[in-house]
């Protein structure tokens, strides 16, 4: 079974999900929930770099530190493992009739891997609390090296398979030249791949880029473009391995409200000021 007729076949008639989300952490977004019967208080990370959502088991064999335990499973009532018949163990990776799952993220060296799990999760809002019972997510029993740095890309950056991000690159640099500027040399102290040492002033126009969709286009200004770290102006935009898919980043949807209608697979967004809402 395929990705998308996976997806297809384990939808649920949700109108709307709203779950509380707050910014952190300088780069990050963070959302509230809760897991199982009785509820373990998760507080996960919005990232972009893997699609599987995942909690660090308690006890697990290789973790990195947590302020709290992790997920305990034999403490939640509700808790089950998916089998490896279920629709959504892809690739079907299975050990005692329970499917496995393993997610390597883009830098190429931390990754987590553990049980596809399904249990009930619960999502506060300032409403009324949503509770949705068998929801597949990975309960991480070893998570090697896991460092979200914005090298790595994290909820800020978009990511573009090669063939359309060289385009990109190529334009910004030809467009900065007319201000004699030159990127910086590739190093570990360098966030992105394209950087200049230079704080832009007022009278130095940016780049905007527009993203055209099937149907739509994503308008997308400087601010959403480019950042200014430790004294450099950085494209915030990366490669991603040629068989990857291109990933959206937190900063290019600032100030657009974006809908996931999961029942239609139709995406729509429009321009939203958040400061108000």
């Amino acid at each position: 079974m395929g990705f998308v007729d996976a997806i297809n076949s384990t939808k649920q008639g949700i109108e709307a999900l709203q779950p509380m989300v707050e910014y952190s952490l300088g780069n990050f977004y963070i959302a509230q929930m809760n897991i199982g019967t009785p509820p373990y208080s998760a507080l996960l990370l919005l990232e972009t770099g893997t699609d599987n959502t995942w909690v660090q088991a308690a006890k697990c064999a290789i973790c990195f530190p947590l302020k709290y335990e992790g997920f305990d499973y034999r403490k939640s009532q509700t808790y089950y493992a998916a089998a490896c018949k279920h629709p959504l163990c892809v690739p079907k990776i299975c050990k005692n009739n329970m499917c496995l799952y393993e997610s390597v993220y883009i830098n190429g060296f931390s990754s987590t891997k553990g049980i596809l799990s399904i249990d009930t999760f619960t999502f506060p809002s300032n409403e009324e609390s949503v509770s949705l019972p068998d929801l597949v997510f990975g309960m991480g029993y070893e998570n090697q090296n896991i460092k979200f740095s914005r090298k790595m890309g994290g909820s800020g950056a978009t990511f573009l398979v090669p063939k359309a991000y060289n385009v990109i690159k190529e334009e910004m640099i030809k467009y900065f030249l007319a201000y004699n500027w030159h990127p910086t040399e590739i190093s570990d102290l360098v966030p992105y791949d394209l950087c200049y040492n230079v704080i832009p002033s007022r009278d130095k126009k940016l780049r905007t880029l527009k993203i055209r969709f099937i149907g739509a286009d994503l308008d997308l200004d400087s601010k959403r473009i480019f950042e200014v770290i430790d004294n450099m102006l950085c494209m915030i935009i990366m490669p991603i391995n040629e068989r990857g898919l291109s990933l959206l980043g937190a900063f290019q949807q600032v100030d657009y409200q974006f809908l996931f209608d999961v029942k239609a697979s139709l995406l729509s967004f429009v321009p939203e000021k958040c400061q108000f809402n």
